[in-house]
């Protein structure tokens, strides 16, 4: 099972398959995994750091502009 390392220091076990946005909070529309933009279908297979991306971030409007 991949943890995944959140900003607040937190950290989740993802069951194997799961999807990156799974753990995340509402309102995320994207994810930044060790630093890679990702969607929320992403399916992390290592220990990873995790950023939620919301649509207030630069990333997060480039993302629903593209949508």
């Amino acid at each position: 099972m991949p943890t995944l390392r959140l900003p607040d220091g937190s950290a989740v076990e993802l069951p194997e398959g799961e999807p990156v946005g799974s753990a995340l909070p509402p309102g995320t529309i994207a994810a930044r995994v060790d630093g890679e933009l990702v969607d929320l279908s992403f399916v992390p297979d290592r220990d990873c750091e995790v950023v939620p991306v919301g649509p207030e971030d630069p990333d997060g409007l480039t993302v629903l502009r593209h949508s």
